[in-house]
């Protein structure tokens, strides 16, 4: 009550600032979740949330429209270019096909705006600021220790799948949620003043990253890897106007060796890490990977999309509409009038914002995040060493990272994922903004304790946790998950998701997911194009209805092939789950299209695949 009392009698700003820590809370730690089982949570989240936030401005708020303040609004170029990403989005509306979805994805940009814009200019005083990064350490933390469990309870319990998927369903998703998280919570183990808070943050870097390597998203540690590095270069060689350059260095290395022990710690003791290594050793033949061959194919796709609509785009939200007739993958969910899902995205937030919203739409995402990065380097000299700095560097890391991860990840097309984009932009422009007069930084704990014994109590917590986190896998992994299908024999009509994280927020909009069925999918997928036989291998996948894991059905008796428009045969390989088509001469230069249909009970699925054969 005490807390509602003040929330209802504080300014605006303390209200604003109360929404946003609560709204990154719910996101992460309920709505993400919630939304495996029901779809449309967190978008539906996202939205009550920026409504709050616009009534409480519009309500409560006193416009103070100055000159002064217009010019420190717009002075680094970063909230032009914001404000100019989610008006293009809406521009590009008015040329979509189906302006009520793309409506809905450019609401999903302008909420991601919205919050920027709140977190940027409310969040002024230290205070503030540092609430927001122990919110990120919380979040971190509890998504960590969550993944690792649910890892354990899926692997060691089914053995269905092999990643950690986290709160949001996919491994991709949480493996970018943990990668935007990492530098600010390490940045926080490395720099805070307080005792407890700085073991909080130790232990939430090495669960952040030890779940990061359980998640196997490549490019999440691809992005982590190159925002650390860029945070530690940032850190060396600007020193801020403080402080003595040569003791700050010393006291950010104890810390550092601390948190790598821990994880090296972990990779030795655990029997997970088999897998991690043989997932990091296939970026060493990346062009061998089937998963990038298809994405090959998509981004040809996504780039002749751009050429046909270079200017305006085909609309928010329409590429997962529009993909197939231009990729030749998937299925025409825009004729059968399905729900995309993470395989209808381009897994490149870059062509498929160039797709959606034209070129122009692409240019001001890039500006967005490049303005900040000027704006923050030129900063970081001219800042105290001390917690606006060291949140400055977080959130240079942070957003780094992003942008490497966006070059391969869908995750970025989901509104619970990006929302954190815009908050680590936003802290860090906050942080670039120049503090109020009477701003009060956050004191230290009033008792001291010994050097020897912090360092040494830190050094024991880390190899702890590193060392309990396999144990605790392992314990969860001693009860069965539920059963793969449901007991009433299992889905039932024909949708088009894919796996649960195509439930949430792509198009950024509750409403689309509330009026579409979420029922089960048949997928015909080509294996790697034409092997060195000339023959085509496909493998056929059931996604079950409640949104688990797949399941390859190309061998159940109950599966038929047809040839629908093609003179070669389909034969299975021996061995394998794969079937081959092998084309005729007549083949050459046409199109074949080869039709899979599964019985399920009283369900029938059917899908078809076409190929395009080459002249020899």
């Amino acid at each position: 009550m005490n807390f509602v009392t003040r929330f209802l009698s504080g300014s605006l700003q303390d209200r604003l600032v109360a929404m946003v820590l609560a709204m990154v809370l719910v996101i992460a730690l309920v709505a993400a979740p919630a939304s495996n089982r029901s779809p449309g949570i967190a978008p539906m989240v996202l939205e009550a949330f920026a409504v709050l936030i616009i009534a409480a401005m519009v309500c409560v708020g006193k416009w103070n429209i100055r000159r002064d303040n217009v010019q420190a609004t717009f002075k680094t170029g970063t909230s032009i270019a914001a404000l100019s990403l989610a008006g293009i989005a809406l521009v590009s509306c008015l040329f979509s096909h189906n302006r009520a979805v793309s409506f809905q994805g450019a609401l999903q940009i302008g909420i991601g705006v919205l919050l920027y814009c709140v977190v940027n200019y409310q969040f002024r005083h230290s205070q503030q600021i540092s609430r927001l990064a122990d919110v990120f350490t919380i979040a971190a933390l509890i998504g960590a220790i969550y993944g690792c469990a649910d890892y354990g309870y899926r692997e060691f319990g089914s053995h269905l799948d092999s990643q950690a998927t986290g709160m949001f369903g996919d491994h991709q998703l949480y493996g970018s949620f943990l990668m935007i998280m990492l530098p600010f919570v390490a940045i926080s183990a490395m720099t805070e003043k307080v005792i407890n808070r700085q073991l909080a943050a130790q232990t939430a870097t090495v669960l952040t990253i030890i779940a990061m390597l359980l998640a196997h998203s490549r490019s999440a540690w691809i992005g982590s890897a190159v925002g650390l590095m860029a945070v530690g270069a940032l850190a060396w060689f600007i020193p801020g106007i403080s402080g003595r350059k040569l003791d700050d260095k010393r006291k950010l290395l104890v810390p550092a060796l601390l948190l790598a022990a821990g994880v090296g710690f972990f990779m030795m003791v655990s029997p997970l890490s088999t897998s991690v290594l043989n997932r990091a050793t296939t970026l060493t033949s990346v062009s061998n990977l089937d998963a990038w061959q298809d994405r090959q194919q998509i981004w040809h796709g996504a780039l002749r999309m751009i050429a046909d609509h270079p200017i305006t785009g085909l609309g928010p939200s329409m590429y997962a509409y529009s993909h197939h007739a231009y990729t030749k993958l998937g299925m025409p969910i825009g004729q059968l009038h399905l729900r995309p899902s993470l395989s209808d995205q381009t897994h490149n937030l870059y062509l498929q914002t160039a797709a959606e919203i034209g070129i122009p739409g692409l240019l001001a995402l890039v500006v967005t995040v490049v303005t900040f990065w000027i704006a923050g380097i030129r900063r970081l000299s001219s800042l105290d060493r001390g917690l606006r700095r060291n949140i400055l560097l977080g959130a240079l890391g942070a957003t780094i990272a992003f942008a490497v991860d966006a070059f391969a990840s869908p995750s970025w097309q989901f509104g619970q994922v990006m929302i954190f984009f815009w908050l680590a932009l936003g802290i860090g422009m906050a942080c670039i903004r120049e503090a109020p007069k009477l701003d009060v930084a956050r004191k230290a704990a009033s008792f001291t304790s010994p050097t020897w014994f912090k360092r040494s109590a830190a050094a024991t917590g880390l190899l702890s946790v590193a060392a309990f986190a396999p144990v605790a896998v392992l314990a969860a992994g001693q009860y069965p998950a539920t059963s793969y299908f449901t007991a009433s024999g299992g889905p039932t009509g024909v949708g088009a998701v894919t796996d649960t994280a195509a439930a949430a927020a792509v198009g950024g909009s509750a409403l689309i997911y509330a009026i579409t069925p979420h029922e089960a999918h048949l997928e015909l997928i080509e294996v790697g194009g034409a092997n060195s036989d000339g023959d085509y291998e496909f493998r056929l996948m059931l996604y079950p209805k409640d949104g688990s894991a797949a399941q390859s059905v190309a061998g159940n008796t109950d599966v038929s092939w047809t040839v629908t428009t093609g003179g070669g045969t389909l034969s299975p390989m021996q061995g394998t789950d794969l079937e081959i088509y092998h084309p005729a001469a007549s083949d050459a230069g046409t199109t074949v299209t080869v039709t899979a249909t599964y019985k399920l009970g009283n369900t029938t699925f059917t899908v078809t695949r076409e190929i395009d054969v080459p002249l020899p």
